[in-house]
Protein backbone atom coordinates (compact mmCIF):
# COMPACT_ATOMS: atom_id res chain seq x y z
CA UNK A 1 0.00 0.00 0.00
CA UNK A 2 1.28 3.59 -1.10
CA UNK A 3 1.06 6.43 1.45
CA UNK A 4 -0.65 8.73 -0.43
CA UNK A 5 0.27 11.66 1.49
CA UNK A 6 4.10 10.64 0.62
CA UNK A 7 3.20 10.19 -2.81
CA UNK A 8 1.66 13.60 -3.19
CA UNK A 9 5.21 15.21 -2.01
CA UNK A 10 6.92 13.22 -3.85
CA UNK A 11 4.96 14.01 -7.07
CA UNK A 12 5.26 18.02 -6.00
CA UNK A 13 9.43 17.29 -6.13
CA UNK A 14 9.62 15.77 -8.88
CA UNK A 15 7.64 18.31 -10.76
CA UNK A 16 9.75 20.78 -8.87
CA UNK A 17 12.83 19.34 -10.13
CA UNK A 18 11.40 18.86 -13.68
CA UNK A 19 11.38 14.70 -13.89
CA UNK A 20 8.56 14.20 -16.24
CA UNK A 21 9.63 10.65 -16.73
CA UNK A 22 10.14 10.09 -12.66
CA UNK A 23 6.54 11.67 -12.41
CA UNK A 24 5.57 9.62 -14.74
CA UNK A 25 6.36 6.01 -12.43
CA UNK A 26 5.29 7.82 -9.39
CA UNK A 27 1.63 8.72 -10.76
CA UNK A 28 1.40 4.93 -11.44
CA UNK A 29 1.16 4.35 -7.70
CA UNK A 30 -1.79 6.93 -7.50
CA UNK A 31 -5.30 4.69 -7.74
CA UNK A 32 -7.57 5.88 -10.14
CA UNK A 33 -9.65 8.82 -8.82
CA UNK A 34 -7.76 9.21 -6.12
CA UNK A 35 -7.04 13.18 -5.55
CA UNK A 36 -5.26 12.77 -2.87
CA UNK A 37 -2.20 12.15 -4.92
CA UNK A 38 -1.83 15.69 -6.13
CA UNK A 39 -2.84 17.25 -2.65
CA UNK A 40 0.56 18.77 -1.44
CA UNK A 41 1.51 22.28 -1.68
CA UNK A 42 4.18 25.00 -1.91
CA UNK A 43 4.26 27.34 1.50
CA UNK A 44 2.66 29.64 -1.01
CA UNK A 45 -0.09 26.62 -1.67
CA UNK A 46 0.79 26.27 -5.50
CA UNK A 47 -0.01 22.09 -6.55
CA UNK A 48 2.14 20.61 -8.64
CA UNK A 49 -0.13 21.90 -11.65
CA UNK A 50 0.79 25.51 -10.59
CA UNK A 51 4.66 24.55 -10.56
CA UNK A 52 4.74 23.24 -13.97
CA UNK A 53 2.54 26.12 -15.41
CA UNK A 54 4.83 28.62 -13.78
CA UNK A 55 7.82 27.18 -14.68
CA UNK A 56 6.41 26.06 -18.37
CA UNK A 57 7.33 22.34 -17.86
CA UNK A 58 4.93 21.22 -20.30
CA UNK A 59 5.93 17.22 -19.95
CA UNK A 60 5.21 17.42 -16.29
CA UNK A 61 1.91 19.29 -16.65
CA UNK A 62 0.62 16.47 -19.74
CA UNK A 63 1.77 14.16 -17.27
CA UNK A 64 -0.77 15.27 -14.42
CA UNK A 65 -3.13 16.31 -16.73
CA UNK A 66 -2.52 12.82 -18.56
CA UNK A 67 -3.44 11.35 -14.85
CA UNK A 68 -6.48 13.36 -14.17
CA UNK A 69 -5.66 16.09 -11.48
CA UNK A 70 -7.88 18.19 -10.57
CA UNK A 71 -8.35 21.91 -11.30
CA UNK A 72 -7.37 22.94 -7.74
CA UNK A 73 -7.00 26.52 -7.03
CA UNK A 74 -4.39 28.34 -5.16
CA UNK A 75 -5.48 30.47 -1.86
CA UNK A 76 -5.46 33.25 -3.85
CA UNK A 77 -7.73 32.04 -6.24
CA UNK A 78 -5.43 31.69 -9.09
CA UNK A 79 -5.69 28.42 -11.19
CA UNK A 80 -2.84 26.96 -13.33
CA UNK A 81 -4.17 28.29 -16.16
CA UNK A 82 -3.48 31.89 -14.67
CA UNK A 83 -0.62 31.14 -13.43
CA UNK A 84 0.63 29.64 -16.79
CA UNK A 85 -0.97 33.19 -18.38
CA UNK A 86 1.28 34.79 -15.82
CA UNK A 87 4.34 33.10 -16.31
CA UNK A 88 4.26 33.07 -20.24
CA UNK A 89 4.31 29.05 -20.63
CA UNK A 90 1.86 29.66 -24.30
CA UNK A 91 2.40 25.29 -24.74
CA UNK A 92 1.15 24.86 -20.72
CA UNK A 93 -1.94 27.63 -21.50
CA UNK A 94 -3.05 25.87 -24.39
CA UNK A 95 -2.88 22.65 -22.57
CA UNK A 96 -5.00 24.05 -19.95
CA UNK A 97 -7.30 25.43 -21.71
CA UNK A 98 -7.86 22.48 -23.09
CA UNK A 99 -8.14 20.27 -20.55
CA UNK A 100 -9.77 22.72 -17.94
CA UNK A 101 -12.42 24.92 -20.18
CA UNK A 102 -14.10 26.59 -17.01
CA UNK A 103 -10.88 28.10 -15.95
CA UNK A 104 -11.16 30.39 -18.83
CA UNK A 105 -14.10 31.91 -16.55
CA UNK A 106 -12.92 31.84 -13.66
CA UNK A 107 -11.72 35.07 -11.44
CA UNK A 108 -8.95 35.09 -8.82
CA UNK A 109 -9.53 36.24 -5.50
CA UNK A 110 -8.92 39.71 -6.61
CA UNK A 111 -11.14 39.62 -9.44
CA UNK A 112 -8.76 38.95 -11.90
CA UNK A 113 -9.59 36.44 -15.00
CA UNK A 114 -6.67 34.78 -16.80
CA UNK A 115 -6.82 36.75 -19.87
CA UNK A 116 -6.43 39.77 -17.66
CA UNK A 117 -3.53 38.61 -16.21
CA UNK A 118 -2.24 37.79 -19.92
CA UNK A 119 -2.88 40.74 -20.72
CA UNK A 120 -1.02 42.24 -18.11
CA UNK A 121 2.25 40.51 -18.74
CA UNK A 122 1.93 41.45 -22.63
CA UNK A 123 1.24 45.36 -22.20
CA UNK A 124 -0.26 47.25 -25.03
CA UNK A 125 -0.12 46.50 -28.82
CA UNK A 126 0.27 42.68 -28.40
CA UNK A 127 -2.36 42.18 -25.68
CA UNK A 128 -4.65 44.23 -28.18
CA UNK A 129 -3.30 41.76 -30.54
CA UNK A 130 -4.02 38.64 -28.71
CA UNK A 131 -7.79 39.90 -27.82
Amino acid sequence: MVDVSELSQRVLQLTLDDEPAQLRAALQDLEPEDERGFAATTDEGAYATHIAANFGRFHCLAELLDRGCPALRMPSGHTPLMVACQSGAVDCVAALVEFYPEDVRAFTGRGHTALMIAMEVLHGDEARAAT
